[in-house]
């Protein structure tokens, strides 16, 4: 065999391996997009042994609770109003606590989150797959965490207030809200610090920029100087969650 063949087996042979490296590297970017895509549209497979359906509208059920809560609220504040400093201290407790459920109006500046759909129709097989030019329940659901992150003190969801029973969810096509169907475009009001939430919202990586990949005008994000939420209208109710009452025992050695 003579140097100049076995020069050019060598280069066959290296050639070869660049062409395997090339390939291997357009697979992994592949598989990278896709599993991105997939994480993205939530359609990863359902897990077994659990059955998906749709929940029972209980927005009757819930009106007449809270507006029981309300009248009972109204008659604790009306009877507290005309007590000494003590009651006025327990009354002030009772609107700080009318606050951390949701319960009452508030206002205040922060900023609107709006989401919508793409009009832009999907080419790239794996966006028609995961439908990535529509707006999805858990792109709302990752916002609402991320403006909980950054110290947002009050949420509303086109209209519907986000209280601590919460649920956002689809429902067929539809995304469900407090058991409310909203639909796109979605206005996510948060009451908080304007600059500290939108440098939240808008950080690289964030939930914004990954919405914002298949198309930028399907996530913006504006400040307000002001902005009233409403109260929030689902259920507070505990059916099954008992508070732990201190022993009838431990009481009688506290008062002697």
């Amino acid at each position: 065999m003579s140097v100049f063949s076995s020069s050019i087996n060598h280069r066959s042979f290296y050639w070869q391996i660049s062409m395997l490296c090339f390939v291997l590297g357009i697979l992994l970017a592949a598989a990278w997009h896709t599993t991105t895509s997939i994480s993205r549209s939530g359609n990863s497979n359902p897990r077994l042994g659990f059955f998906y359906q749709s929940p029972i509208d209980l927005t009757a059920k819930n009106e007449a609770e809270n507006k029981k809560n309300r009248e009972r609220i109204s008659e604790l504040e009306n009877a507290l109003a005309h007590q000494g400093d003590a009651e006025k201290t327990l009354n002030k407790s009772l609107q700080d606590m009318k606050d951390l459920l949701a319960i009452t109006e508030v206002e205040g500046n922060g900023v609107v989150v709006t989401l919508n759909d793409s009009a832009k129709q999907p080419i790239n097989p794996a966006d028609q797959i995961n439908q990535n030019h529509l707006i999805h329940d858990f792109d709302v659901a990752n916002v609402v965490n991320e403006l909980k992150a950054a110290g947002a003190e009050a949420i509303s969801i086109n209209g519907q207030r986000v209280g601590f029973t919460s649920a956002i969810r689809c429902v067929g096509p539809v995304i469900h809200v407090n058991g409310q169907g909203v639909a796109p475009p979605i206005t996510i009001q948060a009451i908080g610090n304007p600059d500290t939430i939108a440098g939240g919202l808008d950080m690289l990586g964030g939930i914004l920029e990954k919405i914002r990949r298949y198309d930028p005008v399907m996530a913006r994000i504006e400040k307000r100087a002001k902005m009233r939420l409403p109260a929030f209208s689902g259920s507070i109710q505990f059916q099954y969650a008992k508070p732990i009452r201190p022993k009838e025992s431990s009481q009688k050695e506290s008062t002697k």
